[in-house]
């Protein structure tokens, strides 16, 4: 609805170009991020990096020694 996840480069590309091409599937996605990002706040968007940051130090920690 409002993007893509794209696992690899050539997904990326992949993706890319049909948004290039396709104008109708880009104004419709534009729209769908914008109205999203318009119903979130602040401190959800916060709370969210918060959280993977918590996550990425936790993961860090208990990562066995090289």
């Amino acid at each position: 609805e409002t993007g893509f996840i794209a696992p690899d480069d050539a997904a990326f590309i992949d993706h890319t170009a049909r948004l290039l091409t396709d104008a109708a599937l880009r104004a419709r996605m534009g729209q769908s991020a914008r109205e999203y990002a318009c119903a979130q706040s602040w401190d959800a968007v916060f709370d969210t990096v918060y959280e993977g940051y918590r996550l990425a130090i936790a993961a860090r920690r208990h990562r066995p020694a090289a």
